[in-house]
């Protein structure tokens, strides 16, 4: 089991210009969601079950300017393969 983080929501928000809180807040209300939800997306690991749906990753990937890749963190066995 592994302890990567199946999305660079966290790390992206740290690089943000800014406050951590401030741009968690500015992320939830551009995408409309909970506190709650940005936190569990934040905290699904690589091998978990949970996956993002497509609008929001789109969404996500416009609030930091990256791909749908770029905010997906792939499993070392994947891609190594």
């Amino acid at each position: 089991m592994t302890d990567t983080p199946k999305y660079s929501i966290r790390r992206r928000l740290l690089l943000s210009d800014g406050e951590f809180n401030r741009n968690r807040y500015l992320l939830c209300f551009a995408l409309n969601i909970s506190d709650r939800t940005l936190t569990r997306w934040m905290s699904a690991k690589v091998n978990d079950k949970l996956d993002i749906s497509y609008e929001h990753l789109k969404a996500l990937g416009a609030f930091f300017n990256c791909s749908i890749d770029d905010l997906i963190n792939k499993n070392e066995q994947e891609t190594a393969a």
